[in-house]
């Protein structure tokens, strides 16, 4: 059999901020002094990786100015410089992961130096001149346990400024700026992972009780570890030889999250990264593709 081969990975990749924006036909302007949180935040910055649990926010409702400094640090550029995170983008993502019980808000851009940005437009990206990201006031973000659609549908009912819908790339931008809203254009689906992928999936993303087919090439027999990325941080999970007849687990036994299969030979091989989303079924299965 021969395996599924597209070899997409995205590193480095910034949303198209100027495209397919369309008027939500609100008030131009939202605020987002209301929202709450409980004033913890778990981040993990995708361009960095590093991982920060931070209280930002005292009992009395008081702004930690080291906690705030430290997120401004996690969501620094990609060429290092800093700049001061809105308070108001920290409590919105604050809101986001409690009211999805996520453990990891994954950023994958934060903020963003004039320098950076003048030298992406050098290179042809279509990035914004005036971009939120500039001021400190735009997040792309990400939840391993949660649809992009998720995310986004909830985002419109808080009314904070604008969005982005990026599913193919798995993630949302979200600003502080004027209320709009655009989304990427479709395209082929597009796998992330390391290489050299060998093994690939059906699909990117899963309910619980859906069935996992993978794509493999001819040799693929032999001994593979199927990894669970955990709190910036990829963990062993189960242990198998390949290819599996018919493997089903328990969903107590099977957590939210980000997946891939890894060999244990040398050369190492890797599958495309894929996620267990929450739904509502009993079972998890992997099976061979025939």
């Amino acid at each position: 059999m021969s395996a599924v081969m597209l070899l997409v990975f995205l590193a480095g990749f910034l949303p198209i901020e100027v495209t397919l924006a369309t008027s939500l036909n609100v008030p131009p302007r939202a605020s987002c002094e209301t929202l709450s949180g409980d004033g913890r935040l778990t981040l993990y910055s995708y361009p960095h990786r590093e991982l920060l649990d931070v209280r930002y926010r005292d009992v009395r409702g008081v702004l930690q100015e080291k906690a705030l400094a430290t997120i401004a640090h996690l969501m620094r550029s990609p060429d290092g410089r800093t700049a001061p995170i809105d308070p108001r983008l920290v409590r919105l993502l604050d809101h986001l992961q409690d009211h999805f019980g996520a453990e990891v808000v994954e950023i994958i851009s934060g903020y963003r130096s004039s320098e950076y940005n003048a030298q992406l437009q050098a290179e042809g990206r279509a990035v914004a001149t005036e971009s939120e990201h500039l001021q400190g006031r735009a997040a792309d973000v990400h939840f391993d346990e949660i649809t992009e659609g998720a995310l986004r549908d909830y985002a419109t009912t808080i009314h904070c400024g604008g969005i982005g819908f990026y599913p193919a790339l798995h993630f949302v931008h979200l600003d502080l700026g004027p209320r709009r809203h655009w989304e990427e254009a479709a395209g082929a689906r597009r796998l992330v992972g390391e290489r050299p992928l060998v093994i690939t999936t059906d699909k990117n993303y899963y309910a619980v009780g859906e069935r996992v087919v993978f794509s493999l090439p001819d040799a693929v027999a032999g001994a593979w570890t199927l990894e669970w990325f955990h709190r910036g941080a990829w963990h062993r999970h189960r242990h198998f030889t390949m290819p599996p007849t018919s493997l089903t687990w328990a969903v107590s036994i099977f957590p939210y999250g980000k997946y891939r299969l890894v060999s244990d030979g040398t050369p190492t091989a890797y599958s495309n990264e894929f996620y267990l989303k929450k739904g509502t079924s009993y079972t998890f299965s992997l099976a061979e593709d025939h």
